[in-house]
């Protein structure tokens, strides 16, 4: 019997409003053997946190009951949106990535971003109450890539006990998710393929 494509969905953080360069980037993870998808949580649109964990969760079940295997990869904020979703589907989801997730601190988002993304405080508390729900074996399948010179998601806010965490450099925020989701993105792929 042949393996399922692995369709992998990649959620924005917030500063992808217009996320033309990383619709780019993702598009390009086809030629690394998997269907890939962003997933743009409109995080600047004023709804509740719910309404939009909904959406991805749908297209998760989605893909699930067309028969694909679904990984899900987030950078930044949207590392927050794909711990809720996988706590919630940790049966479904094969496996997840986070870039310079934030899945710590929820109280040191600063009010600049809290004000421009309504659903931002709301999405990184559900984070940190999701992440408590994952056991062992669902956090050996996180994968989490975070840069010692970020100081907009510092490692310890993306460092997760039990999962697999990987310092990828030394670059600020933006340049770590840029270079991962171009250069790096064959390596980690290939775990959530493996998967």
């Amino acid at each position: 019997m042949a393996k399922p494509t692995v369709h992998v969905l990649y959620v924005p953080g917030v500063g992808a409003r217009r996320p033309g360069f990383q619709r780019a980037a993702v598009w390009l993870w086809r030629f690394h053997g998997v269907k890939p998808e962003l997933v743009n949580m409109h995080w600047t649109v004023d709804e509740p946190w719910e309404v939009k964990l909904g959406r991805l969760l749908a297209r998760v079940d989605q893909l699930h009951q067309a028969g694909a295997a679904v990984a899900l990869v987030g950078p930044s904020a949207g590392g927050a949106a794909v711990i809720a979703a996988y706590a919630r589907r940790q049966t479904v989801v094969t496996g997840c990535v986070l870039i310079a997730g934030k899945i710590h601190r929820p109280e040191a988002i600063g009010p600049k971003y809290r004000r421009e993304n309504p659903a931002l405080l709301a999405a990184s508390q559900d984070c940190v109450a999701s992440l408590e729900t994952i056991d062992g074996a669902g956090r050996a399948r996180i994968l989490s890539l975070y840069s010692s010179g970020d100081t907009v998601v510092p490692c310890r806010d993306s460092h997760i006990d039990g999962a697999r965490n990987q310092t990828v450099g030394r670059r600020g925020h933006i340049l770590t998710i840029a270079r991962q989701i171009t250069f790096g993105a064959g390596s980690f792929i290939r775990v959530l393929r493996q998967a």
